[in-house]
C-alpha cells in the first residue's frame, strides 16, 4: 500500500481521496450485487429493511426495571425474550 502513496500519478500512485472514492464505489457496487441476488431469490431488500425499523433492537432491559416484579412475572418475562434471542441469533454458529 506504501507503494501507491509514493508513487506519483503518471507512475500509477493513488490519493488518499482516489481510494476513497475507489472504495465508495466498490461498497455501493457490491450492495447492489447484493440486491440483485436476494432479488433473483424474491427477496425484496427495501421492504425488508423497512421491516427491521420498527423491530426492537434490544431484547434485554434495564434490571431495575423488574425489580417490582414478582418472581413468577419475572420467570415469564425472562422465557419471552429468551425466545426472541433465540430465534434472532439461531442461525449465527
Amino acid at each position: 500500500m506504501e507503494d501507491v502513496y509514493k508513487k506519483s500519478f503518471l507512475e500509477g500512485g493513488l490519493t488518499k481521496d482516489q481510494l476513497f472514492t475507489l472504495f465508495d464505489h466498490l461498497k455501493v457496487r457490491e450492495y447492489e450485487q447484493i440486491k440483485f441476488q436476494a432479488a433473483c431469490a424474491g427477496i425484496d431488500l427495501e421492504k425488508e429493511m423497512k421491516k427491521q425499523k420498527g423491530e426492537k433492537k434490544g431484547v434485554f432491559g434495564d434490571p431495575t426495571q423488574y425489580d417490582k416484579l414478582s418472581a413468577e412475572e419475572r420467570q415469564k418475562l425472562t422465557d419471552s425474550m429468551m425466545s426472541i434471542h433465540r430465534k434472532t441469533f439461531k442461525d449465527t454458529k
